[in-house]
């Protein structure tokens, strides 16, 4: 890592950097420290100044905190403001990279159904809004599915020394639920809510319950407009598990009567699911 930093080696480092991490997993927490700050110190300095567009190092990366951070446990949040921005710059990044490698993508392919067809144009439904309907699959796809993979695991073992990066991982989140056109990015987004919900739980803010019950609801909502798009009853499914562990992370945050309206709109759901199996 210190040695080989010629573009030419990027992959290498990559790898040294998964090699590293993956040795503190089989050695353990105690084992590991003797080494984790020269190690972290020098996963920043990569990460914050040697990344470029598509550039190998960071799919390891986004792997690699994951790992740390189930090793290290709270011992690793001194370094969280030294290491989140960042990784939420790279994950910008990457999006932004996906969608223009996928818009790429649909209009090579248009292109070819207009040579085939002999047109200069051919119709093509838009949906609103930002949302890419490209199903092309990408490296970038997978550098997100990682990075929002991470993200869950940091909620997961920080918990409260997590929080002053809940809100712009909540925005992230949301933001791949709504516009992600892959549905395991989705899935995975969707099932990282309720851990974002239990954390703010932990908060020692004095309007914490109104917080949790704001956000419980935007959740549940967000994930129950999400299913209402699906057509495959095993998507349809997993936004309703996502729902599920998010009420069951926030409590009890419904008053009587949003509890009576939304069994009536569950129950809605259901029937036009037995209707649509009918046909």
């Amino acid at each position: 890592l210190n040695s080989a930093t010629d573009k030419r080696y990027k992959g290498i480092r990559g790898h040294c950097i998964e090699c590293l991490t993956l040795m503190g997993l089989g050695i353990g927490e105690e084992e590991f420290l003797k080494c984790a700050h020269e190690v972290i110190t020098k996963m920043i300095e990569i990460q914050t100044a040697d990344l470029v567009e598509g550039d190998q190092q960071r799919f390891f990366l986004l792997a690699a905190w994951k790992r740390i951070c189930q090793l290290l446990k709270g011992r690793f949040a001194p370094y969280l403001e030294s290491i989140v921005p960042s990784i939420f710059s790279m994950m910008d990044a990457i999006i932004a990279e996906e969608k223009a490698k996928k818009k790429k993508s649909a209009d090579n392919e248009l292109n070819d159904i207009k040579e085939a067809l002999g047109m200069d144009d051919v119709p093509v439904e838009q949906e609103g809004g930002d949302k890419l309907f490209y199903t092309t699959n990408t490296s970038e796809t997978q550098e997100i599915l990682v990075g929002v993979d991470m993200m869950n695991t940091f909620l997961k073992f920080l918990g409260k020394d997590y929080i002053p990066y809940v809100q712009r991982t909540s925005e992230l989140l949301v933001f791949l639920i709504n516009n992600s056109s892959n549905d395991e990015v989705r899935f995975a987004a969707a099932q990282t809510l309720p851990e974002i919900v239990k954390v703010l739980k932990c908060s020692d803010e004095p309007d914490k319950d109104s917080l949790v019950a704001i956000t419980t609801k935007t959740y549940v909502n967000l994930l129950w407009m999400s299913q209402a798009e699906e057509f495959e009853a095993v998507n349809i499914g997993k936004f309703i598990h996502g729902m599920k562990e998010v009420i069951m992370a926030g409590g009890r945050y419904m008053t009587q009567e949003e509890i009576t309206l939304f069994s009536e709109k569950v129950i809605e759901a259901l029937q036009k699911s037995d209707t649509r199996k009918l046909d």
